[in-house]
């Protein structure tokens, strides 16, 4: 017998076994976010893999806590470092490539020793190429740029902006460092540009200058329309950061890209049936969740995919996407242990991931 279970108005199909949502956004239990760190990083998500902005702005703190300086997010000001950290050692245990994650993380230890020093005419300037096809990335990737806004005892603020820059070359990269920074790099790897950000004190002409050695997106109409088809679902996303359970994420989640896509198509949500309208125009979240809920989005080929594939933007990989959620003992399913080998389905608390066969321990 088929088993439902109720959250608000929306009924959910508890014998569901796909429930894992996008690879790029995992929906899966871990460290609960905030509202607004969920509002934030849902958006970030459509922006780049629904809508293709060109550009993403957010702010990121240098600041101190414990008695240390680092990059933080602005939410918890959880380190980057630290987030990083978790990402190679979750991949690891997955038994997946971690060369990439390595070298990000070891560009955000650079990154917080030379943010120590800079003032607030200070910037950063961070390439990163997209990563191999084979892994699902996609052909496009980002520069990153940076400027201090503000300047106190016990913290820096950053105003960031993550550039989309298609079908790259690693010369551009190349170029645009050099140009940036008066250095001849030579790289050959991707990996190189994501451990080598620069801080550099007033080079904000050359950044606009470097920017040309890329192909971007100008068109305003991708922000209107991201602007204009966020808004007609916002009871949507309002619930989504509402939402107390992995299962009612998942429905909501399907539910919003698969609005998404029919708002891109050019449909009107509506005029695809009364039984969507409550009243005054607004949508009715039951009736949309019950269309679309169990529903996968199509497929985005490359980084931008919303099944199996990563994104090339760092700070917004190393979010709180993947852990929206906490409970005790949540599972990390069938992977491989890395120190008895066998396919288990790994148990995962705040700090660690447990084998539940060998029961030995890797941080997160």
């Amino acid at each position: 017998m088929e088993r439902k279970k109720v959250y608000g108005n929306l009924a959910l199909d508890l014998d569901r076994k796909d429930n894992l949502g996008s690879a790029a956004f995992r929906i899966e239990k871990g460290q609960r976010a905030t509202q607004e760190e969920a509002r934030d990083d849902l958006l970030s998500y459509l922006g780049e893999y629904r809508f293709k902005l060109p550009t993403y702005s957010y702010k990121l703190h240098f600041a101190k806590q414990e008695g240390r300086f680092h990059l933080r997010d602005r939410h918890k000001l959880e380190p980057m470092v630290i987030k990083a950290k978790r990402a190679v050692n979750e991949k690891t245990f997955r038994g997946q490539p971690v060369e990439r994650e390595v070298a990000e993380k070891e560009g955000l230890e650079k990154l917080d020793e030379m943010l120590s020093f800079a003032g607030e005419d200070c910037n950063i300037f961070w390439a990163s190429p997209p990563g191999p096809k084979e892994q699902g990335y996609g052909d496009y990737g980002f520069i990153f740029v940076g400027k201090i806004k503000r300047i106190t005892e016990k913290e820096k603020e950053i105003d960031m902006t993550a550039i989309r820059v298609e079908s790259p070359e690693i010369t551009q990269f190349n170029k645009a460092l050099s140009d940036v920074s008066g250095i001849d790099f030579k790289y050959t790897r991707a990996e190189e540009f994501l451990s080598s950000p620069l801080v550099l004190r007033g080079v904000e002409s050359r950044i606009r200058a470097a920017l040309g050695n890329f192909v971007i997106e100008t068109n305003q109409l991708v922000f209107e329309r991201f602007k204009r088809d966020t808004a007609k679902i916002k009871p949507l996303i309002d619930r989504f950061v509402l939402a107390e359970t992995a299962e009612e994420k998942l429905v909501l989640f399907n539910t919003i890209e698969n609005c998404v896509v029919e708002l891109e198509e050019g449909e009107n949500l509506f005029s695809l049936g009364k039984n969507l309208l409550i009243e005054a125009g607004e949508i009715n979240i039951r009736a949309l969740a019950a269309r679309y809920g169990d529903k996968k989005a199509p497929t985005v080929q490359g980084s931008c995919g919303s099944t199996g594939t990563e994104s090339s933007n760092i700070f917004n990989n190393k979010g709180s996407v993947s852990s929206l959620l906490k409970e005790e003992n949540d599972l990390m399913k069938c992977v491989t242990c890395p120190f008895c080998h066998e396919k288990v389905d790994a148990q995962l608390t705040e700090g660690k991931i447990t084998c539940p066969s060998c029961k030995e321990s890797a941080n997160r």
